[in-house]
């Protein structure tokens, strides 16, 4: 059986790189396309000719979506004697994911559902695509919608409640999840789903690796069977101090003294330095973290190194350097975070978002973002020049009076001319 594959042709700002390179768990797209369809027992066929005969399967270069949502929908489709197209119901996946994607609407059984592109045509049917798209064109292409079942439940994570008035973010955990990807927030979405699925996968289906996992953990606790569960390629050094949880490491990968890295993946040769933590992130080959560094639910392509003392819902590009105390805002205290999308400031709904860095850029010495911010290609952003010391003059006062840069000059406080005061101090 054929599985086509309709190219995608757009770019995904700020990295400009052709959607089929981004990045899940350090592959670019189009291996996860080909694999998805691989695993379904097809074989991947590019590009797709505009009028495709039956049986078939066609989905866009621009769709990631897990192994078991795409087994699913094939296996109720093959039921079908007419084209399908997959469909979720509204529910938390499709909340938590959907902001600025190019998903079609539909109504399946009186429920409001999102349409994804991806289709299945039978045998003795055709499906005439010709430069029409699958979920947003799926009326006009003759498709029905067939819905699936996401098998999710609620996660629920304790926040504080500047950050949420209940006090607690809801995330979907499901082993079933799509992503269709057009900006680099999507890029963010498919790597934490990616992540997700993983250990929904482990409690839904292969419940049995937990089990032998306890069994060789000699215990329940959940800890030492998430450090049971880890796997770690040829070559790896870990510190004997570190804690490594629930975590995919490639060839190579180096956790350096009291490092935790917990629920992530590290690709070949990535590099977490003494007491840094990596949650729930993705490091792609050879990308690293300073010493004390911390990353949350962030994604570093290969080469990208992180001095951050606190970086969080970032994407930060190849061989990108970002260094300590700068500040990438990643928070919005009085309402949404809007982004730019195609040359428009477009609303995330929601007030958690981190920034995205391109390829080949330096961030350091305190530079500071808001939230949403986008980097381009090949910057090299340093903090405000006063607060950067470029000339230290002779004569300076060595009795304790304080000195401070003062337009990149060392001066004594006395005499700066841009002082920091509290708000209402005088003088």
């Amino acid at each position: 059986m054929d599985g086509y594959i309709i190219e995608a042709a757009h770019t995904i700002s700020p990295f400009q790189d052709p959607v089929s390179a981004c990045r899940v768990e350090d592959r670019p797209l189009s291996e996860w396309v080909e694999r998805t369809l691989r695993d379904l027992g097809c074989d991947a066929v590019r590009p797709a000719p505009n009028t495709i005969q039956g049986p078939a399967l066609v989905m866009t270069g621009d769709l990631w979506i897990t192994r078991d949502l795409a087994t699913a929908f094939l296996k109720e489709a093959r039921s079908k004697t007419t084209p399908t197209v997959l469909a979720a119901r509204q529910g938390l996946m499709t909340s938590y994911t959907e902001v600025l994607q190019d998903l079609g609407e539909c109504d399946v059984d009186g429920e409001g559902s999102r349409v994804y592109p991806l289709a299945w045509v039978p045998a003795g049917a055709s499906l005439e695509v010709g430069g029409g798209d699958l979920a947003l064109e799926w009326e006009a292409l003759g498709l029905t919608p067939l819905a699936v079942e996401l098998d999710e439940d609620p996660m629920e994570l304790p926040v504080h409640r500047v950050f949420a008035a209940e006090q607690k973010l809801v995330l979907p955990f499901t082993h079933r999840s799509a992503v269709r990807i057009g900006h680099w927030m999507h890029v963010l979405r498919a790597n934490q789903m990616a992540r997700i699925g993983w250990g929904a996968r482990l409690v839904r289906v292969e419940w049995l690796k937990l089990l032998w996992a306890a069994m060789r953990a000699m215990s329940f606790n959940k800890w030492r069977v998430m450090a049971k569960l880890t796997t770690r390629g040829a070559g790896c050094d870990i510190h004997p101090t570190a804690v490594v949880e629930g975590s995919v490491l490639g060839d190579n990968v180096t956790v350096g003294a009291g490092a935790i890295v917990r629920f992530s993946w590290l690709g070949d040769g990535a590099r977490v330095s003494d007491s840094s933590h990596v949650l729930y992130s993705v490091l792609g080959a050879g990308a690293s973290t300073a010493r004390m560094g911390m990353l949350q639910s962030c994604v570093l392509y290969p080469g990208a190194n992180s001095g951050h003392y606190g970086l969080q819902l970032c994407v930060v590009g190849r061989d990108t350097f970002v260094g300590g105390e700068v500040v990438l805002g990643d928070f919005k205290p009085d309402g949404n975070i809007m982004v730019m999308h195609r040359g428009e400031l477009k609303n995330t709904h929601t007030n958690l978002l981190g920034c995205a860095v391109g390829h080949d850029c330096s961030v350091m010495m305190r530079a500071t973002t808001y939230a949403g911010r986008e980097i381009p290609n090949g910057y090299t952003i340093i903090g405000p020049p006063h607060d950067i010391i470029t000339k230290i003059p002779d004569g300076l006062p060595r009795d304790g009076t304080p000195l401070i840069a003062d337009g990149g000059v060392l001066v004594p406080y006395s005499k700066a001319r841009h002082k920091r005061r509290a708000p209402g101090e005088e003088g």
